[in-house]
């Protein structure tokens, strides 16, 4: 009789009495079934073996991972130089804590793989990784490294993904639930019509009343609104419909990054240069903020390669900003006293204070205008002033 019953929970707490005692765990892993995008309400039945597997070979399992640690460990020390001393396999478990596992769609001989991730002493950030078939070992690493195995042919036809059009998917009524890829799905449904150039069923749930043309979902970020990503897409069927609809273009400037074509349609729309973001800062405040680290990581590397000469990388960047910022001057881009004195605010021991604040002043001057000479002599760009 199978160990494990499937009730619609795709994630969950499971209580596995082999992998108590490390580092005073209690022995429960969180689970999740990774699931397929498909309508079957449940997980594959390889899946499920591999649950019932977990369940039944808990301690051997555990053993399997302590000893695979144990035996590796001299690798570990010297990837990672000092760690903890260890005498025997059961020290392992003072330094690691598994306490996550994932069920593959993946298969071989009838039983998914599982993924275990476990807190370790020696990479707090990216912990350990172990996947495992059955007792088997085949990878280890950080959480979340890809790992090749031999599958079932099955298996490979099983996670072969054809995207398809994008649908909005309803709770089956096995348990009136939705598996977590349909939740992810359904969460950006307009955004997939919008980036796949479906317009004509986007344009149906404005139309229809379904969705309010000025929606703006809080899980898609700051970047939220339809009209927004209708923009960043290029897709100029849905930016006409939703502009006659009278969308908003609220501060849409700050988040198409530096693309002048779309500012321009912007500002020819009525956006202001001068537009402040949710955080109520201007575009030019946030591009000098960008400038100012980029000359001070210019800086540091004089600090860090003395008498090296070529910092290739941070003269075109520093090129980069200044001329962007010049253009956003001369769109009309002003910066507030108070933002220019918290651009100012900076102070290092390492670098040429002065150097970085004249140019972050004389980078937002005003434009000179431009004067007609009867014998032009080639110079480099005007705005090219720090060099």
């Amino acid at each position: 009789m199978s160990q494990f019953q499937f009730t619609g929970e795709w994630e969950f707490q499971l209580p596995l009495p082999g992998f108590a005692g490390f580092q005073q765990s209690d022995g429960a892993l969180s689970v999740t079934i990774d699931d397929l995008m498909n309508e079957d309400p449940d997980p594959l039945a390889q899946q499920l073996a591999a649950l019932d597997y977990l369940i039944e070979n808990s301690v051997l399992i555990a053993q399997r991972i302590c000893t695979h640690v144990f035996n590796e460990y001299p690798a570990l020390i010297k990837v990672y130089g000092d760690l903890p001393v260890v005498h025997h396999v059961d020290d392992i478990k003072k330094i690691i804590r598994v306490n996550h596992v994932s069920i593959s769609t993946r298969f071989k001989d009838g039983i998914s793989l599982m993924d275990f991730s476990a807190h370790c002493d020696w990479d707090e950030d990216h912990g350990l990784g172990i996947g495992m078939h059955r007792l088997a070992v085949i990878h280890m690493g950080g959480i979340g490294d890809g790992y090749e195995v031999e599958e079932d042919a099955e298996s490979k036809d099983v996670n072969t993904y054809v995207k398809k059009k994008p649908q909005l998917y309803l709770p089956h009524p096995k348990y009136n639930r939705l598996k977590p890829s349909q939740e992810s799905e359904n969460r950006y449904y307009e955004l997939e019509l919008i980036r796949g150039f479906h317009n004509e069923d986007f344009m149906h749930l404005i139309s229809s009343g379904q969705r309010d043309v000025n929606y703006i979902n809080p899980k898609w970020g700051f970047f939220g609104s339809y009209i927004a990503w209708a923009i960043q897409y290029n897709n100029q069927e849905l930016v006409s419909f939703l502009m006659e609809r009278h969308a908003r273009l609220d501060y849409i400037l700050h988040e198409v990054g530096r693309d002048k074509q779309k500012i321009e349609w912007l500002l020819a729309h009525g956006v202001s240069i001068n537009e402040r973001n949710r955080s109520g800062h201007v575009l030019l405040r946030e591009q000098l903020f960008h400038l100012r680290g980029v000359l001070m990581n210019q800086e540091q590397y004089k600090v860090t390669h003395p008498g090296v000469h070529d910092d290739t990388y941070y003269s075109n960047a520093l090129e980069e900003d200044i001329e962007y910022i010049r253009w956003l001057v001369g769109k009309g881009a002003t910066l507030p006293q108070e933002d220019m004195n918290s651009v100012l605010n900076f102070s290092g021991r390492d670098y040429d204070n002065e150097r970085i604040k004249r140019v972050l002043i004389k980078s937002v001057e005003p434009i000179p205008s431009k004067t007609i000479t009867t014998n032009p002599t080639p110079t480099r760009p005007w705005w090219k002033f720090w060099e």
